[in-house]
């Protein structure tokens, strides 16, 4: 075990950030605090070449100052037999050829966690952090190449893409021709002990990989997150998503979620709406899953996102594991499904309804399968003492209570259209402006 993960993390790859945008840094709206989010370009590229583009030790003939002074990438390094004999050539300086970037233990020993520096690092692939080209990334399908034909409708809805926003940066920036050169947006948390949302995060890794190695189709999307002590963090913004909040703030007098997916989509069953349709109905089949399993909630309509392809996703795990907000528990349905869902879906009996019930009951199981990996996860996270030993037993609880299809049905009437999920909405409209 010990050898997959150091072959693990030796392939994986890094990002290190360049530059803050200028001008592209806010401050978020908090009732209590002032997140600030960041706007960055990075570089990022496996391990074993990210240093060939970055370290001045190599002898390469480039440093980021030269790149800054306009300087291109020497034509020796651009191909692989190139960098292979560019380590090999360090091996005979005796730098021992390591192509890790200045940080990193060959450059003084400080190690890969060293965020004074500013990179940021690929953890392992249930301790948090990746590059999103990995951990990150959403599954694509062939049949989301569809939604190319609808980009000026999509935009209209969900504003600038993310590629085009790497496209307006770039003409102004010194590193944009630098491989593996992006932008990544995060969020500097202060005041809040994220290594809970951290744990979250690692559980969706897990399901996400038990849903692909038993075949199920059901997205999940975890996120970066760095925990740097117990009060403070960076958080990624998961990029090209809208919160379902604002995107009803910006649909005026039509805000029901069909409305909005047929404006951004096309109409009601047309074949791009039913690939949305499809994908909304994968993931909201997930996070129902994993919000059941770990008893997730403070559910409103700012902590869920809609994607470009209509995939929902879940963010701000901060409270689960028998932990909520206020000194009343509104939410105490399984899991969140209005009716608004439903009639996205097309109602109770729709062939999207139907699939989502499958994808349920799938992912239930699969996640059953491995209750004693899910449960090593968390006490690991939680320890052994009273408040993590009860939140521990209750997620083996809801798991063992899960004998039969029908118990999941059950599960989900439960949730279908609960009263004290739309009275938590209503909550969160009328204090925080949140729309239900």
């Amino acid at each position: 075990a010990t050898a997959t993960a150091a072959a693990a993390t030796s392939a994986a790859p890094l990002w290190r950030v360049l530059r803050i945008v200028p001008g592209g840094s806010s401050i978020l709206h908090s009732a209590t605090r002032t997140p600030l989010m960041l706007v960055c370009e990075t570089v990022g590229a496996p391990s074993s070449e990210l240093g060939l583009y970055i370290r001045p030790s190599l002898g390469l003939g480039l440093t980021l100052r030269d790149r800054l002074r306009g300087k291109d990438l020497p034509a020796s390094i651009k191909g692989k037999k190139a960098r292979e004999a560019a380590a090999a050539q360090g091996r005979a300086r005796g730098d021992g050829g390591s192509l890790l970037f200045a940080g990193g233990p060959a450059a003084g020993g400080q190690g890969h966690a060293n965020l004074s520096y500013g990179h940021m690092e690929h953890m392992s692939a249930r301790g948090g952090m990746s590059s999103s080209d990995g951990m990150g990334m959403m599954e694509e399908d062939p049949s989301l190449a569809a939604f190319a034909a609808l980009e000026p409708s999509i935009n209209r809805v969900f504003g600038e893409s993310q590629k085009m926003r790497e496209q307006r940066v770039r003409q102004s920036s010194a590193f944009s021709r630098i491989p593996g050169w992006g932008l990544r947006s995060v969020i500097v948390k202060a005041g809040e002990d994220l290594r809970q949302e951290q744990l979250a995060n690692q559980m969706l890794v897990l399901a996400k990989e038990a849903f692909a190695e038993d075949g199920i189709p059901i997205r999940l999307h975890p996120y970066h997150i760095i925990s740097t002590s117990n009060n403070a963090g960076l958080v990624e913004v998961v990029p090209d998503s809208v919160s379902i909040d604002q995107l009803k703030k910006r649909a005026g007098s039509d805000k029901n979620l069909r409305s909005i997916y047929q404006a951004a989509f096309g109409p009601a069953y047309s074949p791009t709406f039913n690939i949305a349709q499809q994908e909304f109905a994968r993931s909201l089949a997930g996070y129902s899953i994993l919000s059941y399993v770990l008893g997730v909630k403070d559910r409103h309509n700012a902590n869920l996102l809609i994607d470009r392809f209509g995939r929902v996703i879940h963010i701000d795990f901060g409270f689960m594991l028998g932990n909520h907000p206020g000194a009343v528990m509104w939410e105490t349905a399984p899991f969140k499904m209005t009716r608004e869902y439903v009639d996205l879906l097309g109602g109770v009996g729709s062939p999207a309804f139907r699939e989502f019930e499958r994808l349920l009951v799938a992912g239930l199981f699969s996640l059953k399968k491995r209750a004693s990996a899910i449960v090593a996860l968390l006490q690991l996270g939680l320890g052994a003492q009273y408040k993590g030993g009860v939140a521990v037993r209750q997620v083996a609880q809801r798991l063992s209570a899960i004998r039969t299809e029908q118990d999941v049905i059950q599960l989900l009437a439960e949730s279908l259209d609960a009263r004290r999920t739309k009275q938590y909405d209503s909550y969160q409209w009328l204090t925080n402006g949140i729309l239900p």
